[in-house]
């Protein structure tokens, strides 16, 4: 799930269909207040309903601030899903728009990751990130809610280097 077109008897349908848990898919590029109200409240009626949440989130974009991190984390901490899978590792693909932002400013392709000589098409793997992990393991503070994606095997797909 994404945040947004939701309601209570859609977790109820949900239920009834035999639903236990769902992934609720977030980000944070760019996000207005009312994303953060919504994840909250998927969150509760989820929970409210009888079913299992994991956060499936996505972190650390061109110019993000480690407190937009900080923040989603808190109010993870608030809500309190089953767990939050933190991956901080964006796949970059050719014509994209988190691509022309690298592409416009050279001292983002720092944080690039798998990035090869003649990869200009960006058909084989490369990743965007500027968070280190060991700094995301200080902000979770092993806490068991977090897990951090390719520390441990928490899905079905993995980066691979």
């Amino acid at each position: 799930m994404k945040p947004g077109n939701y309601n209570r008897q859609l977790f109820n349908l949900l239920k009834e269909s035999g639903a236990y848990i769902i992934t609720l898919s977030v980000d944070t590029y760019n996000k207005c207040p009312d994303y953060w109200h919504d994840v909250e409240s998927i969150v509760f009626l989820a929970k409210k309903a009888g079913i299992g949440i994991s956060i499936d989130f996505l972190t650390g974009f061109p110019y993000e601030k480690e407190d937009t991190l900080k923040e989603a984390l808190d109010l993870f901490r608030r809500v309190e899903p089953d767990e939050v899978v933190i991956n901080i590792f964006t796949r970059i693909y050719g014509n994209t728009k988190i691509r022309k932002i690298i592409d416009k400013d050279a001292s983002l392709k720092r944080f690039l990751i798998g990035n090869r000589e003649g990869n200009d098409s960006f058909l084989a793997p490369c990743f965007y990130n500027h968070i280190p992990i060991n700094r995301l393991k200080e902000l979770t503070a092993g806490e068991g809610m977090f897990r951090i994606a390719g520390q441990e095997k928490v899905v079905n797909y993995q980066k691979a280097l």
